[in-house]
């Protein structure tokens, strides 16, 4: 029993067991001893020349980064500093964008929701022939006169303090991005509204008509809203008071700290009134008659509508079928003076 149980090699140490195994089981280990440091010698060699070839790429791709990186062209309009990457009617600009600009309209429903829209501003450089678009040449002059009509046009929409930089990205061959980062920023306040040149109206009576026509939002500056309600609403209660001539000379605007003041200056011109209104010749149809039908008297104001009336020559059918008139107006006294004559029709 002792003798199988040494035979099978219980009770031996494990070196004591390789040695009394088959000679072979010897010569496999250092065989495998040997193979494994070949291996690794082999996959040190490896990693060496993979960790070189990393490194090659990353050094490639963070000069491809400095090449390719944005090159800022200007910061101001004019003069135009031109870059030694994009070249005057040589490099091609495959795209133009304008970040930092709305592309959505968030509420159109909500008179505060003012945003500056891409098309508002594609139209604007369109119409001041200030427009940039892919497949020109790049000019840096034009790029100059196109930065300085964006910066306008935020100041017109209220960003007064808005920062505009033109970026230029290099892409492959002769071409390049275009880029106009834009900062908004808060747009300013309009803090009051002043009526100057004014001799019959008070400055409160025209405001408030400029005021209800602006909305809730009246505060938040828009140069294109503001001149159509100045345009359009305030003339129309200044005509209807007489002042027939009144010009609006300018709409300008005047900083106050933080916000502004808009400032619109105005010429009332001469408020005229009927004078002496008379008809000549009446043989067939009364003169009060005729009178009654024109519906003005000595004294009323000539308002606008009379204006379109008298002057286009649009009286109605029945006075025309029964006077002609001509007009005569005395600046020296801001009298309209009417007199119409009988006419019969044949």
């Amino acid at each position: 029993m002792k003798r199988l149980y040494d035979e099978l090699g219980f009770g031996r140490t494990v070196d004591q067991s390789i040695q009394l195994a088959h000679p072979c089981i010897t010569d496999t280990v250092v065989y495998l001893t040997e193979l494994n440091y070949r291996n690794l010698v082999k996959v040190s060699g490896y990693l060496k020349t993979s960790l070189f070839a990393i490194t090659l790429l990353l050094l490639a791709a963070s000069l491809y980064a400095q090449v390719n990186k944005p090159t800022s062209i200007t910061s101001t309009p004019i003069p135009f500093s031109k870059s030694q990457d994009f070249i005057d009617h040589k490099t091609k600009i495959a795209e133009v964008t304008f970040p930092g600009i709305d592309y959505d309209y968030l509420n159109p429903e909500d008179s505060d929701d003012r945003p500056v829209h891409i098309t508002d501003l594609l139209k604007y450089l369109r119409d001041n022939r200030c427009l940039i678009e892919a497949g020109q040449l790049f000019d840096a002059e034009s790029v100059g006169n196109a930065l300085k009509a964006t910066k306008q046009f935020l100041s017109e929409r209220g960003y007064i303090a808005a920062n505009v930089v033109v970026l230029g990205e290099k892409l492959q061959g002769e071409q390049m991005k275009l880029i106009f980062s834009i900062e908004k920023g808060f747009p300013s306040q309009i803090s009051r509204i002043v009526f100057r040149g004014l001799k019959y109206f008070t400055n409160e009576e025209l405001a408030d008509v400029l005021i209800t026509c602006l909305g809730d939002g009246w505060r938040t500056y828009d140069k294109r809203k503001i001149e159509y309600c100045t345009m359009k609403y305030v003339r129309e209660a200044m005509f209807s008071k007489g002042f027939a001539q009144l010009k609006i000379k300018s709409i300008s605007r005047r900083y106050a700290g933080d916000s502004f003041e808009v400032l619109i200056d105005v010429d009332e011109g001469i408020r005229y009134t009927f004078g002496e209104i008379t008809v000549e010749g009446a043989t067939v149809f009364k003169e009060k008659e005729i009178l009654e039908l024109l519906g003005y008297s000595t004294g009323d104001i000539l308002t606008v509508k009379h204006c379109r009336i008298l002057f286009m020559k649009n009286l109605p059918i029945n006075i025309l079928k029964k006077a002609m008139f001509s007009i005569v107006l005395n600046s020296s006294r801001n009298l309209c003076n009417l007199r119409l004559k009988e006419w019969i029709l044949r």
